[in-house]
Formats: structure tokens, C-alpha cells, sequence
């Protein structure tokens, strides 16, 4: 969703770039505009994409999915490391070969950086402790990979995206539960729901292309606090949506396994260095930006 909403963006403006996708045919219907389209697959030495790579202004890797829609079983892991992990070091690899590297690299990280919260009232910057889960540990061994750009001459920076609002995706999945009467807070409410517009997640791409001042780490979410539990009311209240069920742990947990706690948990991230950069959103408000989205089209 992201990548598409990306490429969209650079064709409007008349931007040169090539797409590197696991389906390159099925990048092409998605994302029209590109100057090519090139197969991509999680392997750590990057010599496939050299040729792509070279002399370009960005390199833009956005790995995943990186979802807790699917149980956390031994394979999804693996996959999830190959994609983000791997994938990340075969990018590096792919501009340290290259005769002309691109002067920056920006990587789509994950707010799972930071420590679990359920209580709601940590404040995470983007210099704090990692946690200690299997999705913290992923995103320091993510943007390590990243960093490693860095003994290349190469601008790494890292986005950790919050939850990412657009009419796809999650977004409609949730509107979807909640019209069916199980559109409850999930358990215990309290913890933060960290989330960012589309609009605004394809702005902080720009940014950390353009802005010199954008390295290593950024924390990606709307400012202000969203609990669980107020995030699912605005969506609610939206969409004429009774409160009906809240979903309970030991259910989310026969659905998700190990990574239910990644929904019942939370992570509270607070976006210390882009108000550093003065980046200014364009949908700061957690209710107008579900009016867009699922509001009457314009």
C-alpha cells in the first residue's frame, strides 16, 4: 500500500525510478510509471540489483508485510526475517557494488522497536531502549542492516512506522470488525494505538530522501495520544457502529499465537525527531483522517 501510494506520487511529478518487486508483472498493473520493473528477493548479496541501484538519487526499501494477521508460527518468522533482515543486507550489498551509490537509503522499519506498554503512558523517542520481544529484536537487527550503509559513504535512515491508515489494509479489516458488533477495545484499552495516514507516511519518505538532516531512526506516528480503545470509539462513531464485543486476549491469542501480544500490549512512540525536522502533518487528527478515508469519496 505504501510502495504503491510511493510510486503513484513520483509518477505525478514526472520522477524517474524502477520498482523492485517479488511479482514484477504484477508491480507493473499496480504501480504504472515506473522506468522499470525488476524482480526482487530476499537474498543477502545484492549483485541481481547493482545495475538498478547505481546512480540513482534514493535507494527506498519497504519490506514486509510486517503484520500480526498471521499466527507467528516458525515460518512466518523466518519469512519475516528473510524480508526484513536479509532483505535489508542484500539492498546494502546491492549499492556497496555499485560504481555510483546512492547518496541515501531509507528503510521501513516498525514502532515494535520500542519496549511493550500497556499502561499508555511511556513516552518512546526514537533514542530509547529496544524491547524484548521477537518483533523488537527483528527491528534492531532490521536497522542495523540498514546502518550498515553508513561505511559506505550512504544517509541511512530508518522510518518506524506506526500503524499506516489508508482505504486499504488494515484500516478497512478494522471498519470490517466493527460493523459485525466486535468493534470493542482490544483488552486492556490503555495502551496506544500508534498510527499515521497514508498521505503522511509517503510525505516522510520525501522527507528523509531530501532532508540532509534525516538519519538513523525516526519515529513515524501522528502526534498526540490514541489509546486502543479511543482509536476503535473515532472508528466507531464514524461508521454509525454500535460498541458491541471486545475481542479477549485468550481469543486473540488462538488467532494470532505468539503475536497476539503485539495487539493487547502495545508500544507507546512519541515522534521526538520529526518535530526536530519540523515536518508538518497532513492529517494530524486521528477523526478527520478516518473521515478521509472512509468518508464519501472526493
Amino acid at each position: 500500500m505504501v510502495g504503491r501510494a510511493l510510486c503513484a506520487r513520483l509518477a505525478r511529478s514526472g520522477a524517474s525510478f524502477s520498482v523492485l518487486s517479488r511479482d514484477p508483472e504484477r508491480a507493473r498493473r499496480l504501480a504504472p510509471g515506473a522506468a522499470g520493473y525488476h524482480a526482487w528477493g530476499p537474498i543477502e548479496h545484492g549483485l541481481p540489483w547493482v545495475s538498478v541501484v547505481d546512480g540513482a538519487r534514493a535507494v527506498v526499501h519497504l519490506a514486509g508485510p510486517l503484520t500480526v494477521s498471521a499466527r507467528w508460527t516458525d515460518d512466518h518468522r523466518r519469512g519475516l526475517y528473510d524480508s526484513c533482515v536479509a532483505g535489508t543486507r542484500g539492498i546494502v550489498s546491492a549499492i556497496a557494488q555499485s560504481s555510483r551509490p546512492a547518496p541515501v537509503l531509507v528503510v521501513a522499519s516498525t514502532v515494535g522497536y520500542h519496549p511493550f506498554d500497556r499502561t499508555g503512558l511511556a513516552e518512546a523517542a526514537e533514542d530509547g531502549p529496544a524491547g524484548a520481544d521477537y518483533l523488537s529484536r527483528l527491528a534492531v537487527a532490521w536497522e542495523a542492516e540498514a546502518a550498515r550503509a553508513g561505511t559506505h559513504g550512504v544517509r541511512a535512515v530508518s522510518l518506524r512506522f506506526g500503524l499506516v491508515l489508508g482505504r486499504e489494509g488494515a484500516l478497512r479489516s478494522l471498519a470490517r470488525t466493527a460493523r459485525v458488533l466486535l468493534g470493542g477495545p482490544v483488552p486492556p484499552g490503555t495502551q496506544r494505538q500508534p498510527w499515521l495516514h497514508l498521505d503522511d507516511a509517503v510525505g516522510l519518505l520525501e522527507l528523509a530522501v531530501a532532508d540532509a538532516r534525516a538519519a538513523g531512526p525516526i519515529n513515524c506516528v501522528a502526534p498526540g495520544t490514541v489509546t486502543s480503545a479511543g482509536f476503535m470509539e473515532a472508528l466507531r462513531n464514524l461508521i454509525g457502529a454500535l460498541p458491541g464485543l471486545s475481542r479477549s486476549e485468550w481469543l486473540l491469542h488462538g488467532r494470532l499465537g505468539a503475536g497476539a501480544v503485539a495487539v493487547t500490549h502495545g508500544r507507546s512512540a512519541a515522534a521526538a525527531r520529526l518535530a526536530a525536522l519540523g515536518y508538518q502533518f497532513r492529517q494530524p487528527r486521528l477523526e478527520a483522517a478516518l473521515e478521509d478515508l472512509l468518508g464519501p469519496p472526493h
